[in-house]
């Protein structure tokens, strides 16, 4: 069921029914927690692409991660999943597939062996200190191509885009001057005076993955700063986050830049950066751009902003079926151009000089070209970050982010479970909102795609999880994840007698509920037809609520593994997930964010565990270090 926000009356809200699950499949492993970055979806299947962490023995580098990139089957089932890199980190930023199910991939890598068998490298840019790379990969997961496109500095491709030919579009960002550029470019060099630098790049590779079409920086080498010590080390910069192709070939890109000199042109939306680089503040602006099919001469450029010291930063931008250009990210300038009569005009959090402690998303659609606002809105939550932009066929567009916390996690840093992600949809205008639901833990908000003309894949959170949904009038219950009780991290191991969280859709009361006393004088173990099953044994409800319910795994399962969870609706088996229980060991109780925090501690400062167990009288510590006495 959608979503209530307190008190607070959403302007132009239009709630019905609620998202009802098909599946939700996590991609990566307890021990090497992962990120998704993006989706792409279609009848065929789903394809996700980010990240996996990996621990090592190195102990100059004990963590790293390698890039993940997963076929699922319709049915949610994996159908391959590829680890993929080198020695050091690597990522995927960017992913496209084409109708015969050929995924392409582009992304980051700092590893010196990554697997790629060509480069578009300049031959004599030296070592690289980080270098993007494009591949292609089969629709059963074989490599078909994997290039490096780099020059002899940091670089980082960040989004991607191909075409019907099989062409591949990137954007991302680089600060080496010798990053290739081709003949013929809007800026083929970067200026000498901009050297400290970060320079956004565009660059068309051909079908073969063999060749630059063309490629040419983005940005400016000017910023806006007072002058003296306030503006030592600091450099302009510009980052693109998104791109799109359009029918005529021509790439639209987005991003921020704190460049003054940015290119804009004569029928630029906003023609002047309103951005700072000194010490007194710190504001970038959004960038709209649109590069010719030759890769030669800028269509249209323009800033999006509002006064420094605020930052305006796209993550997503789409392409819709009515001709406009879409896009969503977040702000904390309380400036941000809106347009009047839209869904939220106004800043949704408290603003002190003209910037706010609390980000805000933002929707924007632009017309066909681009000179004209339709229309431009915050969303209503104060802290909210919009990552993913999905046009409807009706012209109203899906939207998807974090209500509070970052999306842009990482695979050793991810939000922990109670920073729930959002969901909705909004009409054409940007004056409503059709449909919202808060996304319970176990299901991220960071990528978003059609799998089918009612269903959404979602993609991301701690598990790297691909789930699919959709809205309907009366929603089924389903488990998306669980937690231990003793810090909210999302697991799939657990111990007998163990308190742990279960979420998911539908699965407890719009208004949370204790525990319920049945006709024995025990605890009840459902509540309105719906009871959790742990291989075959009821559990008791302790809590619940609309997206979780609080149990206590019975003691009967103890060291049986693997473990059915089964969610039981009017009768019926609607969700289940497998776990594993072994016994009990309070270190699986450990902080996620800091492996020193464990949950329970004797009174002499050691931690409890299997091998030292508390002595009988003996106290426990709940949450502190280990280096506590």
């Amino acid at each position: 069921m959608s979503r209530l926000i307190g008190a607070l009356a959403l302007p132009g809200v239009c709630f019905g029914g609620g998202l009802e699950m098909a599946f939700s499949t996590p991609l990566a492993r307890a021990a090497e927690p992962g990120v998704i970055y993006r989706v792409a979806a279609n009848p065929a299947g789903v394809w996700v692409a980010g990240a996996t962490g990996v621990v090592t023995s190195d102990t100059a580098d004990p963590r790293r991660w390698d890039a993940l990139l997963a076929r699922l089957n319709p049915d949610g089932s994996v159908r391959w999943r590829v680890i993929w890199g080198g020695s050091a980190a690597d990522e995927i930023h960017g992913l496209a597939v084409d109708p015969a199910g050929n995924a392409f991939v582009a992304g980051a890598t700092a590893s010196p062996d990554f697997p790629a068998a060509s480069s578009l490298r300049p031959a004599n840019s030296g070592t690289s200190q980080g270098c993007g790379f494009v591949a292609k990969v089969s629709a059963e997961g074989a490599v078909v191509y994997a290039t490096l496109l780099c020059g002899s500095r940091s670089t980082s491709i960040e989004a991607l885009a191909i075409d019907n030919a099989g062409a591949v579009f990137v954007t991302g960002y680089t600060s080496g001057s010798d990053f290739p550029t081709t003949a013929g470019a809007p800026i083929r060099d970067f200026p000498e005076a901009a050297l400290g630098s970060l320079w956004g790049f565009v660059a068309k590779i051909s079908p073969m993955g063999d060749r630059l079409v063309y490629s040419t920086f983005l940005g400016g080498s000017r910023g806006n700063c007072a002058g003296g010590s306030a503006c030592l080390f600091r450099y302009p910069s510009t980052a693109p986050s998104a791109i799109a192709v359009d029918a005529q070939g021509n790439a639209w890109v987005t991003g921020s830049t704190t460049a003054t000199d940015f290119p804009v042109t004569g029928d630029a939306y906003q023609k002047s950066c309103q951005c700072r680089l000194d010490a007194g503040g710190f504001g970038s602006d959004a960038f709209l751009t649109r590069l010719d099919a030759t890769g030669s001469a800028w269509l249209y450029s323009s800033y999006l902003g509002g006064p420094a010291p605020g930052t305006d930063r796209p993550l997503a931008l789409a392409l819709d079926s009515l001709g406009r250009v879409l896009i969503a990210g977040y702000t904390n300038s309380c400036g941000f151009p809106t347009t009047p009569g839209v869904l939220q005009e106004r800043f949704p959090a408290p603003c002190e000089g003209g910037f706010a402690a609390q980000a805000a998303a933002f929707a924007v659609a632009f017309d066909s070209t681009g000179t004209h606002l339709d229309f431009s809105t915050f969303l209503p939550g104060a802290g909210w970050q919009a990552a993913a932009v999905l046009p409807h066929w009706d012209g109203s567009l899906w939207l998807s982010g974090a209500r509070s916390g970052s999306v842009l996690t990482t695979p050793f840093y991810p939000n922990p479970p109670r920073e729930r992600d959002f969901l909705l949809r909004l009409d054409a205008g940007g004056k409503r909102i059709l449909n919202d639901e808060t996304l319970p833990p176990g299901v991220g908000g960071g990528a978003l795609d059609f799998a089918s003309i009612d269903g959404l894949v979602l993609a991301g959170g701690v598990t790297a999880t691909a789930t699919n949904v959709r809205f309907v009038q009366t929603p089924h219950a389903a488990i998306t994840g669980l937690s231990s009780a003793a810090y909210l991290s999302l697991a799939e191991e657990a111990s007998p007698g163990e308190r742990i969280r279960v979420y998911g859709f539908s699965i407890g009361p719009e208004t949370p509920a204790g525990p319920l006393i049945d006709e024995q004088g025990g605890i009840s173990t459902g509540w309105q037809g719906i009871r959790l099953f742990v291989n075959g044994v009821a559990a008791p409800w302790l809590y619940g609520d609309r997206q979780s319910l609080e149990t206590v795994i019975p003691f009967e399962t103890w060291r049986d593994t693997p473990v059915q969870l089964e969610l039981m609706q009017d009768g019926h088996v609607v969700s289940s997930r497998t776990i594993t229980v072994g016994a009990p060991r309070p270190e699986l109780f450990r902080s996620p964010a800091n492996a020193a925090w464990v949950a329970a501690v004797n009174n002499d400062g050691t931690v409890n565990a299997l091998e030292n167990p508390a002595a009988a009288a003996m106290w426990f510590g709940c949450m502190r270090p280990v280096s506590e006495t």
